[in-house]
């Protein structure tokens, strides 16, 4: 098979990709960020049959056609997803699949035993919000990819659920973390209530006290086979 991971990051999903068809398939890592993919050219030096290559969506053309196109949080960070969307289509040969995850980071349930993971949970989103990120661009996926002329989905989601002794609490500080400076600019919070020092330890306890797990923010994934020719 022939692969395309669309804003490929560091090469988490290429990985998989690559381990998927195995060393007669081929992966191609798309991403825009010139630091991101030094480094993952550099990661994926040995492995003659993954290419990672620097482009924007809006202007990128392949000789060939691929049989997957995938792409995990990526989306929300477009101007125009809808379009990318509809420059991949042309990418995928017939019988191909178009595949999507994005998060709804707007969907964490209240959990009346996990207050501070609740609220900590809507920090990180309503800063990301304020940012111009779309926070519920999970639940966008199936208008998204009918807009874009792809056939109507199939959707699921996946819901990251967090033990005291799991690495939810840690993710979720340290993305607290690096989102600060927005929080305290957009006047969310300051550092002093937020205390991201004990974050990821606080969240722990409340779980452990609890003795009950935490529901996550759902992951919602969209794929779609195009029309055979």
């Amino acid at each position: 098979m022939r692969v395309l991971d669309v804003g490929c990051g560091h090469g988490d999903v290429t990985l998989l990709a690559a381990d998927y068809v195995g060393p007669s398939g081929e992966v191609v890592g798309l991403d825009n960020a010139e630091a991101a993919v030094e480094a993952t050219r550099a990661r994926f030096a040995a492995m003659a049959n993954v290419e990672i290559i620097r482009a924007d969506l809006a202007g990128v053309t392949f000789e060939r056609p691929f049989d997957l196109v995938v792409g995990r949080a990526v989306l929300g960070y477009l101007e125009d997803p809808v379009a990318a969307l509809r420059a991949l289509r042309g990418c995928v040969r017939a019988g191909g699949v178009v595949a999507f995850q994005e998060w709804d980071l707007d969907g964490v349930p209240s959990q009346a035993h996990a207050p501070l993971y609740y609220r900590s949970a809507r920090l990180a989103a309503e800063a990301l919000r304020r940012a111009g990120f779309r926070t519920e661009l999970g639940l966008d996926l199936s208008s998204m990819f009918e807009q874009a002329g792809l056939p109507g989905p199939q959707l699921g989601a996946d819901t990251p659920i967090g033990r005291a002794d799991g690495h939810l609490f840690q993710v979720l500080a340290e993305t607290i973390r690096s989102l600060l400076p927005a929080i305290e600019r957009f006047g969310l919070a300051t550092a002093a209530e937020v205390q991201v020092d004990t974050l990821a330890v606080r969240l722990r306890d409340e779980a452990r006290g609890s003795g009950r797990p935490v529901l996550g923010q759902p992951l919602i994934r969209a794929y779609a086979r195009m029309p055979a020719a």
